[in-house]
């Protein structure tokens, strides 16, 4: 039978979950739903390499921090309505996700979903900018809409990427990513001078 984890609490489901002795960390990689119903924070490191996991509705978490779910390579399926903020490598090395909308995203950190291998479409429509340099000051990413230009690197099949119309696109983003070009963007315009996309 499958196994389901409820969140019946507010709170975070806290860092390194999947590797406490009192979790046990098989008990954690043999997770093959997950449904947080009250859960607002993911903490980092909170269920990477859960290797069976194909599922994951998180409907009112607003955070999901570093690597809380990297490695997880039968990852198929995630529900994201309310995250604001997807840290460093949340969902990195997940090479079975396909498709990724992020309706409520105001920042996608570097390497968020770094070689998810087979994802073909991103949804960010309330994503206002995305940008290659420095990320500046905590305080100054808190208060921009803002997407790390290496965010999706390496992802070798990305096809497409939903915009607003007013989001403004970094011409070297999207590095590693030899099937996308200007003509993946349904919305949104390119800013800056040099090559197309990195290559």
């Amino acid at each position: 039978n499958a196994r389901h984890v409820f969140a019946a609490r507010a709170g975070p489901l806290r860092e390194n979950w999947g590797d406490d002795e009192d979790n046990s960390s098989h008990q954690a990689r043999e997770i093959e739903s997950l449904w947080l119903t009250n859960t607002t924070r993911v903490g980092a490191n909170a269920l990477r390499n859960s290797t069976r996991l194909p599922t994951i509705v998180l409907p009112v978490t607003k955070q999901v921090l570093w690597r809380a779910f990297s490695d997880c390579s039968k990852l198929i399926r995630i529900s994201l309505p309310g995250v604001k903020l997807v840290g460093e490598g949340s969902f990195a090395y997940c090479s079975s996700l396909t498709i990724v909308s992020l309706p409520s995203a105001t920042q996608v950190l570097s390497d968020a979903f770094n070689r998810c291998s087979r994802l073909t479409t991103v949804s960010l429509p309330f994503v206002q900018r995305i940008w290659v340099g420095p990320m500046r000051s905590p305080s100054r990413i808190r208060n921009d809409r803002l997407v790390d230009g290496g965010a999706f690197r390496e992802c070798f099949s990305l096809k497409e990427v939903k915009l607003s119309s007013n989001a403004t696109v970094s011409q070297r983003a999207f590095p590693g990513c030899p099937n996308f070009d200007s003509t993946s963007l349904s919305t949104g315009r390119l800013k800056g001078e040099g090559p197309c996309f990195h290559r």
